[in-house]
């Protein structure tokens, strides 16, 4: 889930939540602006400012960000990569944020959706992973993911967290948090399934969503693998802050 940080301030509960369900948290600017538009000095608050206000309020670091709109380029990336933080940006976008702008359709999103567990479902991530651009800015965002989310999960064999799939177990500063490798988590976690409050439940008790979706917006990303273990993701965010956006990966085998 990629936290604004002006959002965070205002929706702190929402914010804990996310870390106390197992959500990654990373950084996505302190008000949704193009970094690219902003001098160094700008830029460097935006993220500067965005940390310090994720760490005042979870307790955790983030080292990774999201630029807003995708727009980035080397030197907002020289900036960042010296804040601790690693770029993530998407593939595929759901367009769920559109809805009712620039002539964007529910009927749009929901075949964004389509294309991507048919591109699964016909082999298109056999060796490559995905991320899909997803947002819980509203009753409806959240409710296209959960409504997805099975014919995702059926789509990609391992649902699991960005640092996951990146079999990165220390998802932040603190060291005191760390998260399981690619290979131990999908031998205690299945696919999760969506339960009727909008949170994502697996059979071992746990949730993965990006946000990661993503991980990391709820967001989603999907992803598959062929004989070489590839990683797949898909986040549903169990707590609805509003303004928040998340980043999510599937994979599947």
């Amino acid at each position: 889930m990629f936290y604004i940080g002006s959002n965070v301030m205002y929706h702190p509960l929402e914010a804990q939540r996310a870390v106390a369900d197992g959500h990654q948290i990373c950084v996505h600017t302190w008000s949704h602006h193009y970094m690219t538009a902003f001098s160094n000095e700008g830029a460097f608050g935006e993220l500067y400012y965005t940390l310090q206000a994720i760490k005042l309020v979870t307790g955790v670091t983030p080292t990774c960000w999201r630029p807003p709109y995708g727009d980035v380029d080397n030197r907002i990336r020289y900036i960042a990569t010296q804040l601790g933080l690693e770029t993530v940006l998407w593939k595929y976008d759901s367009n769920d944020w559109k809805v009712g702008t620039d002539g964007i359709t529910a009927q749009d999103v929901q075949q964004n959706y389509d294309n991507l567990i048919a591109n699964a479902s016909g082999g298109v991530f056999d060796t490559v992973g995905a991320i899909m651009l997803t947002h819980e800015l509203n009753n409806y965002t959240m409710q296209v993911a959960m409504d997805n989310y099975p014919a995702l999960a059926a789509a990609f064999d391992h649902l699991v967290p960005i640092a996951v799939a990146q079999n990165k177990t220390q998802p932040y500063v603190e060291t005191n948090y760390t998260f399981q490798d690619f290979a131990s988590y999908i031998a205690n976690h299945s696919n999760a399934t969506v339960v009727s409050d909008g949170s994502a439940s697996a059979s071992a008790g746990a949730s993965a969503v990006s946000g990661g979706g993503g991980g990391a917006q709820s967001t989603g990303a999907a992803g598959a693998s062929g004989s070489n273990g590839g990683v797949g993701v898909l986040r549903v965010p169990a707590a609805l802050a509003l303004g928040l956006v998340g980043l999510g990966v599937l994979c599947a085998a």
